[in-house]
Formats: structure tokens, C-alpha cells, sequence
């Protein structure tokens, strides 16, 4: 056990499960890497929900064994920590929701803090999105060029799939390129969209935006949103994409979780090196 984890995480962490029984959402948050690592830095979820876990290999290195009861569910909380990472976010999170740390004295904190973000600065996610994107980019075997996509455009008379509006458009993929609904660039993922959907959709899948504009909005009518799902589902078979399973969805997902992780260890370590490189200059 490293030095963080006896001297504050572990006299901590009951205190952390009763706060999320009065407040679950705050367990819902902890089960993800963003709030993780928004608040504590951490590469990965800081529960993890044992029952979720389909690699028990991934789970055992990421995780402690010393398994905890929440709300009759097994959880089990992560054991990568960083004295000098993740002491000063830590000691932060907990006062942050009314914990007075256990065991807790300036003494064993490191000599300084963190860097602390910059406004405006970019984010670690700036960089990670954007190769999920390309590493899900180049999974297809199949070739395309650019007519290829404008016939397929045509499919939808190169109108935008989402208003039903004649503007112009780029391309959309109606499952997501992220690391949750790891959709692939392919012909038959690709739609028409116009800036004004594509701002709007976001993250979410063609059929949940579809039933977002008709149902919440009222920007499209129902029989539309029924003929372009219909339309679309044809023109997927037409190009012969059909988006994962879930179980190979979920296998996916785990390895961009991982370089997601990963991708923040590589960055942490250069930052370092170049801000030591800096200093030692400024040394002399």
C-alpha cells in the first residue's frame, strides 16, 4: 500500500461511502473517469462496481481488493494513487463535501501543489477525444473517397437527416466516434447534417436525437422522424454497416477507457520533463 492510500485514502473512505449513501448521486459520479478525475485526478473511476466489471484481470490492477457494501452492491476503490498527484485533490474533494479528513496534517503533504489550471487553458480531453476519433477512424477496411460519400449523401437528397431541411452539410455519424457508443467511420454511419443539428446533436445517437427534435422540441412531426429512421435504417443496411453488439461494445469501450488513462500518464510524464527542463534553465 503506498503512502496516500494508508495515511489519507483508506481512513477516509468510509466516511466518503456514508456521504454517498445520502447522496447517490454523488456514487453515480465517483463510478466515472471525467468526475474523478475533475476532482481528484485520478486515470480512472474512483469506485468501481464489481458487478459491472467484466475483466477481472483489469479490475485487480486498477483496483484494491478490500471490497466495500453500498446500498447492497459490492464496490471496490481504486489503489493507482500518486502521492504527489492526487494528496492536495483529494484532501480538496472531501472538504468540498463536508469531510474532516482523518489523519490528516500539512506535514505529509507534498512540498508544493499541483499546477493549477490556467483560464482558457486546454484540457487533457482536447487531446483524448479527438484520438479516440482516430483510432475508432481507422478500424474500416472498406475505402471510400469523397464521391462516394456524396453518392451516399444523395441517398438523402442531400438534405440535412435530422431537420429534413435543404442547408448545408457536413458529415455526422449517427453512432457517435466516442469511447461510449464507439461508432466507426464508415459509409453506412455517415449522414448529412447541418451545423445548426450537428451543434445540437452532440454526443447522442441519430434515433435519440431524432426523438429529441419531435418529442421535446416539436421541430419535427412524428411521421418524419418515423420515415428518416426507417430511411436511415435501409440506407445502413444498403451500406452494409451494422454498429456492435453490446458485449463487443463494452470490450471497445474498456480499451478507449484505457487510452484515455494512458494518454493522461503520457502527458503528466512530458509535462514534468519539459518543466524541469525549464527550471534547471533557469537555474544557472
Amino acid at each position: 500500500m503506498n503512502k496516500i492510500r494508508e495515511r489519507l485514502i483508506v481512513p477516509n473512505i468510509e466516511a466518503i461511502i456514508d456521504y454517498c449513501k445520502k447522496n447517490p448521486k454523488e456514487l453515480e459520479a465517483l463510478l466515472t473517469l471525467e468526475y474523478s478525475n475533475e476532482k481528484i485526478k485520478l486515470n480512472q473511476p474512483f469506485f468501481a462496481d464489481v458487478d459491472k466489471e467484466k475483466d477481472i484481470k483489469e479490475l485487480n490492477k486498477y483496483y484494491d481488493n478490500e471490497p466495500y457494501i453500498i446500498f447492497g452492491k459490492i464496490f471496490r476503490v481504486a489503489r493507482n494513487f500518486d502521492f504527489e498527484r492526487h494528496a492536495y485533490p483529494f484532501i480538496k474533494y472531501i472538504e468540498s463535501i463536508g469531510i474532516k479528513p482523518i489523519n490528516y496534517n500539512v506535514d505529509i503533504l507534498p512540498k508544493k501543489e499541483p499546477h493549477k489550471n490556467n483560464f482558457g487553458e486546454p484540457q487533457i480531453a482536447d487531446a483524448q477525444n479527438p484520438l479516440v476519433r482516430y483510432v475508432m477512424g481507422k478500424l474500416s477496411t472498406d475505402a471510400f473517397a469523397k464521391d462516394d460519400w456524396e453518392t451516399a449523401r444523395s441517398f438523402f437528397s442531400s438534405k440535412c437527416v435530422y431537420c429534413g431541411k435543404k442547408r448545408s452539410t457536413s458529415i455526422d455519424h449517427a453512432i457517435p466516434i466516442n469511447r461510449d457508443e464507439v461508432g466507426e467511420h464508415k459509409l453506412g454511419n455517415l449522414l448529412p447534417c447541418c451545423g445548426k443539428c450537428n451543434r445540437s446533436k452532440s454526443s447522442r445517437k441519430h434515433n435519440e436525437f431524432l426523438n429529441i427534435l419531435c418529442h421535446e422540441k416539436g421541430e419535427i412531426t412524428k411521421e418524419y422522424k418515423m420515415e428518416i429512421m426507417d430511411k436511415i435504417e435501409k440506407y445502413m443496411l444498403l451500406y452494409n454497416y451494422k454498429p456492435f453488439e453490446q458485449e463487443m461494445r463494452e470490450k471497445i469501450s474498456q480499451k478507449l477507457k484505457e487510452l484515455y488513462v494512458e494518454t493522461n500518464k503520457l502527458a503528466d510524464k512530458y509535462v514534468e520533463e519539459i518543466r524541469d527542463l525549464i527550471n534547471s534553465r533557469q537555474d544557472k
